[in-house]
């Protein structure tokens, strides 16, 4: 996804989650039964990806969030470590408005064969935090209630987390690129290979 001076949300021209920026700042609900939005889907390449790997026909498409995790992502926490640990900065406003934009045109999207789970990535606004990193747990079943409709069991591709990362972090071994790419212009102009996908294996480059 780009941010442009004429663009800066990255939106583009369509809003693939028309009433987020108005949801997300409603009253939060930690503690009680999450309260959920639909804000994005993946697309058909990833859900092909995902039945490679063992996962039987993805009910939906449909990535949701709730309000308990929204509450996470906007609030700093500790950062991993012994000692004191100094807080992972949260992620900003302009940032949290732009999640669906980067859902629906990330720079990259990953599979996590550790934890197995999907983490897409794509530019933050401030270009010195690099990227944001936003991670989708795939066919999670929860009760959840989305909008008017009554709480129910519903299955989709859940939100867990998101942060700011360096591109680097996403070469690490456990990741396999299913979707665009995390190449990065050098300083010459030339392009710096991240890593890359091989059949059956992620390849690391050059860095």
């Amino acid at each position: 996804m780009v941010v442009t001076e004429d663009d800066p949300s990255g939106a583009g021209a369509a809003d693939p989650a028309p009433g987020w920026r108005a949801w997300r700042r409603g009253p939060n609900t930690t503690g009680r039964r999450p309260e959920a939005m639909e804000i994005g889907a993946i697309s058909d390449r990833v859900a092909e990806a995902l039945e490679r790997e063992g996962y039987e026909d993805p009910p939906a498409h449909g990535i949701t969030i709730t309000r308990e995790r929204l509450y996470h992502m906007a609030s700093a926490h500790p950062a991993p470590g012994r000692g004191r640990r100094r807080p992972k900065p949260r992620l900003t406003p302009a940032d949290l408005d732009r999640l669906p934009q980067g859902l629906a045109r990330p720079r990259a999207v990953l599979y996590d064969t550790d934890r197995r789970e999907l983490v897409y990535a794509y530019d933050a606004t401030a270009p010195e935090r690099e990227v944001i990193k936003v991670v989708v747990r795939p066919n999670m079943s929860q009760s959840l209630k989305l909008g008017e409709q009554p709480r129910e069991t519903v299955t989709s591709h859940s939100v867990r987390t998101a942060g700011y990362v360096r591109r680097h972090n996403l070469a690490e071994p456990r990741y396999h690129l299913l979707d665009g790419s995390l190449e990065q212009p050098a300083a010459d102009d030339e392009p710096v290979v991240v890593g890359r996908l091989r059949p059956g294996r992620w390849e690391g480059g050059e860095r």
